[in-house]
């Protein structure tokens, strides 16, 4: 087995085992890097790169909003009108490959990450039975996307 197959076995199994707030942090992870590189391709021109990666957060962000609740919490409501501003935004972006406009998306991405980073770490620690330590400010994800 080839070492990219070995990795892309690790990544399917990464994502079967992984639990639901789990997933939810992974695609957020994804999100802000597909936004990242979106915005980079733009910057240096190449609108073929920006679609790639613009459409695959896209994707993201079409299956964030598929998967929503909205019946379930107040607050979903206004997730789902940001979810659509982004998906909006991007579209927009990349037809006129425009990297500041990916990058404030990815700025607005970047801060539900984090909370959710920060949520589900506190929700490891509790299911461990260690008191959670106090909530630090520009908390990053684990997987060091920054």
């Amino acid at each position: 087995m080839t070492a990219t197959a070995r990795r892309a076995q690790f990544l399917r199994e990464s994502v079967l085992a992984a639990s639901p707030e789990r997933l939810v942090t992974m695609l957020y992870d994804r999100l802000a890097l597909d936004l990242e590189r979106a915005a980079g391709a733009a910057e240096q021109g190449d609108r073929s790169e920006t679609a790639h990666h613009a459409g695959h957060a896209q994707d993201i962000l079409a299956e964030l909003m598929s998967s929503l609740d909205l019946s379930t919490w107040d607050g979903a409501k206004n997730l789902f009108g940001l979810y659509t501003y982004l998906l909006t935004e991007t579209m927009a972006a990349t037809v006129a490959l425009d990297p500041a406009r990916l990058t404030a998306c990815r700025t607005h991405v970047a801060e539900l990450r984090d909370a959710w980073h920060g949520a589900l770490h506190e929700v490891d620690v509790e299911a461990r039975g260690i008191p959670a330590p106090a909530r630090t400010v520009g908390l990053r994800g684990d997987l060091g996307i920054a």
